[in-house]
């Protein structure tokens, strides 16, 4: 396996689609809000009052936070009280910041070794994109004489430098520099390629 089957892997293991529905709904978020200024185990009950909501709308939340993995649920007699799982989540969240890491590392080197001779080119096409604020495959095509497929290509890097952004359907890609940072990105260019 190589380096890059690596990275990949090691960021599928760690994302968790369950972690990021979970934490991705302001009411849910709300909640961990709530548990975390309290500082101690709180009940169903106590949130549902303490917001407003219904017991059986709490309780769904914390049921999908607790199989997410970021709360713990402890019964007590008739109650079952939830807490954050604070060194669990963090760990959870270092190992996805560990990974992207990862991942980045290997795309830069992945870049740089394709950026390598065409540096000139990859120069070129920012200079005519950024000056002309229009980010076509055909356009730079044209300019630079060389194929469509180097020309997307040339594009794909600028996209990964935030010169351009992505293709979307035909249309010519937006230009995400402005004519007054032309010669800042330029620098930038040559000396991240090196």
């Amino acid at each position: 396996m190589s380096k890059d089957d690596d990275s990949a892997a090691e960021l599928d293991g760690v994302l968790s689609h369950q972690l990021f529905r979970a934490l991705g709904d302001p009411s849910r978020v709300r909640l961990l809000g709530l548990i975390a200024e309290r500082g101690r185990p709180c009940s169903v009950s106590e949130l549902s009052d303490r917001l407003d909501v219904d017991p059986s709308v709490v309780s769904r939340h914390l049921a999908l936070l607790r199989a997410a993995g970021v709360l713990r649920a402890t019964k007590s007699g008739r109650n079952v009280f939830y807490e954050i799982q604070f060194a669990g989540l963090a760990e959870t969240l270092r190992g996805i910041a560990d990974a992207l890491d990862g991942a980045a590392e290997v795309s830069a080197k992945r870049l740089e070794q394709e950026i390598g001779e065409d540096l000139e080119l990859v120069v070129q096409a920012a200079e005519l994109v950024i000056s002309r604020q229009f980010a076509s495959t055909a356009m730079v095509q044209r300019k630079l004489e060389v194929g469509s497929a180097k020309a997307g290509r040339l594009l794909d890097i600028l996209e990964s430098r935030g010169v351009v952004g992505p293709r979307v359907d035909s249309k010519a890609r937006e230009v995400l520099v402005g004519p007054d940072k032309l010669k800042q990105t330029l620098t930038n260019l040559r000396r991240d390629a090196k």
